[in-house]
């Protein structure tokens, strides 16, 4: 351990005395028990408080004599002007009373002066120890102060954890977009201080903001929300980037211009985008935070707005799919399946009013045609195939068919006569392209859904990986307040540190 901060090992002493032989004598004791020293000498009190207040860092210990500081009066004023060294006072034989006063006071020692010089004997170790208690002391006020910051660090940790938490639940619990973004809002709001804003998605034309919710945090607003919210402004810097943008002195900011009367009043304003496939496709606003907006504050927006984003993305997505779903229910209950009659030939007999339709042609024209007039020719081989697979097995083939941009399931029955013979083929044809349409929605909805069950057990073993820091700060910081081993103390401190560092 050093025993001084000077890194020459040479101790810097400020000597309150007026007494010549006590300066000299206290000089020689020290240079006799091998203590290099520089002593610096005052002869009163307002003396060392100059010389304190000019550079108190030059020195590692104040003795003092205790009839030139009025007792405590010079201890005290130090204290007040946050000068914090190690103090020993010295006094004469019967101020004994001044001992237990000084100690509680907060003075490192008491030396009293016999008459014979041998408080010069005891004074170098008294020095020696004055300075060891004040570096425990400072050491023991860093690692409290290193302690409460851990601390603080892995609790904003976990608060931000749990905010990711709770924006992934409304992500999955709301299929309604509005829900889902007012409460991820809330919980972004609530995050970074900030006392305003709104969310707003980009109009279909990519002109305008459509505000989808205002929070005015109880302060006047006048504008007619029926104007529109032109893409304008820091929201364009926003919108342009597709990165988080902030201006904490709004008021003074070339954006003002830009700002309709009525407005709430804005001292400092945080957007951040909602990206779908990388295109910014709405903002999350935030303003009037009582301190500054921060890169952490941008960097959570902006984590937030991901989340309000997969919202967007999955609330869009199961509206598409609900649409697809009641056109399904719609085209299976009408008549839309095309039915074809043909001979073993592959001339058609009949069709229905839909087959002509689809085929764009007369009914009376068709009749007599091959089937295979309609076929690609690309697909003309497999489809003579499987009527011959029909013509040979008595039973019926279904296959799926496409035809330019239409797609169907086709099946081909056999037709018996009396003598359960083949002598016809009935062939119906269902347009199934909106149904493939569907069963593709279907699974890009299935592969959003395991994305964010894959997010929420991200944001769970995040959150197991900050509490677990966390109990083991909090369990060296009580072990390393029951214990004044220094290395001891030091082992925990280092501990504690690199729990932090994991965080």
């Amino acid at each position: 351990m050093h025993v001084v901060e000077d890194q020459s090992g040479i101790m810097r002493i400020l000597l309150v005395e007026d007494d010549n032989h006590d300066r000299f004598a206290l000089q020689r004791v020290f240079e006799k028990n091998e203590i290099q020293c520089d002593l610096t000498w005052c002869g009163q009190a307002r003396d060392a408080l100059e010389v304190l207040r000019a550079d108190a860092s030059c020195f590692d210990l104040i003795i003092a004599d205790d009839n030139l500081t009025n007792g405590l009066d010079l201890y005290f004023e130090l204290l007040a002007k946050e000068i914090e060294l190690p103090f020993v006072l010295l006094g004469e034989m019967g101020r004994e009373h001044m001992v237990a006063e000084a100690l509680r006071a907060g003075v490192d020692d008491y030396v009293l002066k016999d008459a014979d010089g041998g408080y010069l004997t005891l004074l170098p170790v008294v020095a020696l120890n004055a300075v060891r208690k004040h570096q425990d002391r400072q050491t023991h006020v860093k690692t409290e102060r290193t302690l409460q910051v851990a601390l603080q660090e892995a609790r904003t940790r976990q608060f931000e954890v749990n905010s990711l938490l709770d924006g992934a639940r409304a992500v999955l619990t709301y299929q309604d977009f509005k829900h889902a973004a007012r409460t991820i809002f809330d919980i972004t709001k609530a995050l970074t201080g900030a006392r305003a804003g709104y969310v707003a998605l980009l109009t279909d034309d990519g002109a305008e903001n459509e505000l989808l919710f205002l929070d005015a945090g109880g302060m006047p607003c006048t504008v007619n929300p029926e104007l529109p919210m032109p893409i304008r402004g820091l929201r364009e810097v926003a919108y342009r980037t597709g990165k988080a943008a902030y201006e904490n002195d709004f008021a003074s900011s070339e954006w003002m211009e830009f700002m309709p009367h009525g407005h709430v009043e804005l001292a400092n304003v945080l957007f951040a985008p909602l990206k779908i496939d990388g295109k910014t496709v709405g903002l999350i606003g935030l303003s009037n935070k009582p301190s500054d907006f921060t890169e952490d504050d941008a960097q959570m927006a902006t984590a937030f707005g991901e989340l309000a984003a997969i919202a967007l993305r999955n609330s869009r997505t199961l509206t598409a799919l609900k649409e697809s779903e009641h056109i399904a229910r719609a085209l299976i209950n009408a008549p839309t399946d095309s039915i074809f009659l043909i001979d073993v030939e592959s001339h058609i007999l009949d069709l229905n009013d839909t087959a002509a339709h689809k085929l764009g042609r007369p009914r009376n024209e068709l009749i007599g045609r091959s089937v295979f007039e309609f076929y690609s020719h690309d697909s003309l081989a497999s489809r003579e195939r499987q009527i011959r697979e029909v013509l040979d097995s008595g039973l019926p083939v279904r296959f799926e068919d496409r035809q330019q941009d239409t797609c169907f399931d086709t099946v081909v029955y056999p037709v018996l006569d009396a003598d359960e013979e083949i002598t016809k083929l009935a062939i119906v044809a269902r347009d199934i392209t909106d149904h493939k349409r569907i069963q593709q929605q279907e699974f890009a909805l299935a592969l959003e859904k395991e994305r964010m069950n894959l997010l929420t057990t991200f944001v769970q073993d995040a959150a197991h990986e900050f509490r677990t820091p966390l109990s083991t700060i909090s369990t060296n910081a009580y072990l390393l307040s029951r214990t004044d081993d220094m290395e001891r103390r030091q082992m925990r401190i280092n501990q504690i540190q690199n729990q932090v560092n994991r965080t």
